[in-house]
């Protein structure tokens, strides 16, 4: 088994949840409201805040984030399985 460790630095949170909200609601009408919710949010906190919020907001979906890694992984045809992960804010 291997452990992976990263740091995400200067992270464009709502790009960042343009591009992961799809792949983890599949309702259209549904997406549009996450979308606009995390933006009303994100705008309003600090660098602290929005880091925590999205680590909470990771470690939630966890198991949908670990199925659409690999789903991703497997379609490229490569021998791996994300088993688990954790995210948390660093100061």
């Amino acid at each position: 088994m291997l452990e992976l460790k990263l740091d995400i630095k200067d992270a464009d949170y709502e790009a960042l949840s343009n591009y992961l909200i799809p792949s983890l609601i599949k309702n259209k009408i549904a997406q549009t409201g996450a979308k606009i919710a995390v933006h009303s949010v994100l705008k309003n906190k600090n660098a602290d805040e929005k880091d925590k919020l999205v680590a909470e907001l990771l470690n939630r979906n966890r198991s949908k984030i670990l199925g659409y890694l690999n789903e991703k992984v497997t379609g490229q045809g490569l021998k791996c399985h994300f088993a688990d992960f954790e995210a948390k804010e660093k100061h």
